[in-house]
């Protein structure tokens, strides 16, 4: 379902070839070549999904140490990068389990999110 809408994962061979269309596509070598594909990764990733206002009241947390590959490979295609971040938007949801919980460890073994989140009146 989502491949249909144009979602890919997030493996290095799958955002390189997403990247690498527009050489594909290319053919007059006089004007310069504008990629028509954006990829919005968010770098923070699963980790970075459980860090809350419950744990983290007053702060606002990114995780980027581990996270460099994505640089690598705009330099190896020559993509542009554009930084972007979005305050406020751990304050949507409250989660239940912190950064060091069972649940957190699970997800990452999994690579899938297994956050269990509420908002206003504990609806989800």
């Amino acid at each position: 379902i989502f491949s249909f809408s144009g979602s890919t994962d997030v493996s290095k061979e799958s955002l390189k070839r997403v990247l690498d269309v527009h050489k594909m596509n290319d053919t007059s070598s006089s004007s310069p070549s504008y990629s028509c594909n954006v990829i919005h990764l968010v770098v923070g990733g699963i980790g970075e999904m459980f860090y809350t206002p419950g744990n983290h009241q007053t702060s606002e947390t990114i995780l980027l140490s581990k996270r460099k590959g994505f640089i690598k490979l705009a330099l190896e295609t020559g993509a542009d990068i554009i930084p972007t971040y979005t305050f406020g938007a751990n304050q949507t949801y409250h989660r239940i389990f912190g950064p060091k919980s069972i649940m957190a460890g699970l997800s990452s073994f999994l690579q899938v999110s297994l956050v269990i989140w509420f908002g206003r009146w504990w609806i989800p």
